[in-house]
């Protein structure tokens, strides 16, 4: 994407700037060195509470307009179960599938499954999509668990402890990193 004045521009698409946040995906981390911006629409206010239909209409008609044209689709996320609960006034039909990692706070760490040459980054602003998060309680915690990933003593475990695959790559499940002593 692209960011022009107020807008984000992606593929012919133009939506406000205001209305998306950065995300990060940890298939994607070597990219981010790159100053490659992804983002993501979050119709969301500073407190994590969606903005009502009306809110969206008025303040951001280009994302809304977009959000409209794929509706069917969000729709029919999960089987069915995300229209039951429109359908139930339980969330809203543009809302997330899933929120738990909407209430994380801007300073963390995103490690990818798959360990390659870049296999985490610090996080300063906006959301993940995908990996295993490490949300550090202050700056010091934080410098100490980059310095634990970026050791050898860390590659080690993933060896024992990850999965071989090929071009000497390993993949990780969450207990690995979990039971890793930062």
């Amino acid at each position: 994407c692209v960011i022009h004045n107020n807008y984000v521009v992606s593929d012919g698409l133009k939506i406000e700037l205001e209305i998306t946040k950065k995300c990060y995906k940890a298939g994607k981390l070597s990219r981010y060195n790159l100053n490659c911006d992804d983002r993501i629409i979050y119709p969301y206010d500073k407190d994590g509470k969606p903005y009502s239909e009306t809110h969206l209409k008025n303040n951001f008609p280009m994302a809304y307009n977009y959000l409209m044209n794929i509706k069917s689709d969000l729709l029919s996320r999960d089987n069915g179960k995300f229209k039951k609960l429109v359908n139930e006034n339980k969330i809203n039909w543009y809302e997330y599938g899933r929120k738990q990692g909407l209430s994380l706070q801007d300073n963390k760490i995103l490690i990818s499954p798959i360990i390659s040459s870049k296999y985490f980054l610090e996080i300063s602003d906006g959301l993940f999509i995908s990996g295993y998060c490490i949300i550090p309680n202050t700056n010091k915690d934080k410098t100490k668990i980059v310095n634990a990933l970026k050791s050898s003593d860390f590659m080690q475990w993933i060896k024992i402890y990850g999965n071989p695959k090929s071009g000497g790559y390993y993949s990780i499940n969450k207990k690995a990193i979990e039971n890793f002593r930062f």
